[in-house]
């Protein structure tokens, strides 16, 4: 590795509402909210930090997936969510082990880019 590559790891960032009653009753402002949260996960996916995010609709429980140079700059990355900045919802943040990123169409691509119909280790990147 030279120099100037940088080595990245996984993060997941656990989201968490901060008012139960979030999942099943948004105020208008927590929408709003919401709103800027999706454009800030956009601009994660374009700036090459994110891997996957989702939710537990019923749980209201939001799962974030990065790469990230450390996990100082994961955890900044976490705190910088409009969600987390509002105070509409917390940020738990762990390391995280990806041993395979599954494809719409049923095939794996490997963290080295190759397609393959069995799941990939970790380590082939």
């Amino acid at each position: 590795m030279s120099a100037t590559q940088e080595t990245r790891s996984h993060f997941v960032y656990l989201l968490r509402p901060k008012r139960p009653a979030t999942v099943k009753d948004l105020t208008p402002e927590e929408e709003a909210v919401l709103d800027e949260h999706r454009v800030y996960l956009r601009s994660l996916a374009q700036a090459g930090c994110l891997v996957l995010a989702g939710r537990c609709p019923e749980e209201g429980l939001g799962l974030v997936v990065l790469e990230a140079p450390s996990a100082e700059a994961a955890r900044s990355l976490a705190e910088e969510d409009p969600a987390v900045l509002s105070g509409v919802m917390t940020a738990e943040v762990h390391s995280f082990l990806l041993t395979a990123v599954p494809c719409r169409t049923g095939t794996v691509v490997r963290r080295g880019g190759s397609r393959r119909g069995a799941v990939g280790r970790g380590e082939d990147r």
